[in-house]
């Protein structure tokens, strides 16, 4: 069962298989804060995290950078406009391979003709994220942090 945030925003951590994630009001306000005991020994464990969130995305046509809500759950990275809203696209994280450059808080993600930039708002929600999408990878041959 998640529990809310203090502040009242954050990204929201759920174990793998255990119910939907719940928004956090504000979640503009996101921190890492809100992990529990048990996500840190998934994430030991190489388990991916199921996460969910705001984060800003760069889009395809003119490079300009959306908020977009994410959810990372079983593996499968999603977009949605709101936290409410259906899913607009699902990326299969097994196939990825993860970058990240810390300094820019960008984080690419790419397969095969495909490429997706995201950018979380906060350097505590780029660890999370970066973490999150690594262990959600294929292995750790394609993890690159610089």
């Amino acid at each position: 069962m998640e529990r809310p945030s203090s502040t009242g925003a954050g990204p929201v951590l759920s174990r793998p298989g255990v119910g939907s994630t719940v928004l956090i009001p504000e979640a503009m306000r996101m921190s890492a804060r809100d992990t529990r005991a048990d996500d840190l020994a998934n994430q030991k464990k190489n388990l991916p995290l199921n996460l969910s969130g705001w984060v800003r995305k760069r889009g395809r046509s003119f490079r300009v950078k959306y908020l977009r809500y994410m959810r990372l759950q079983n593996k499968f990275l999603s977009n949605h406009r709101n936290e409410f809203s259906a899913e607009t696209w699902s990326l299969n994280m097994r196939e990825c391979t993860v970058n990240s450059d810390a300094q820019k808080r960008k984080i690419s993600i790419s397969k095969p003709g495909q490429h997706v930039r995201l950018f979380p708002l906060n350097d505590d929600d780029f660890l999370l994220w970066c973490h999150a999408l690594q262990c959600a990878s294929s292995s750790d041959s394609n993890i690159a942090v610089s």
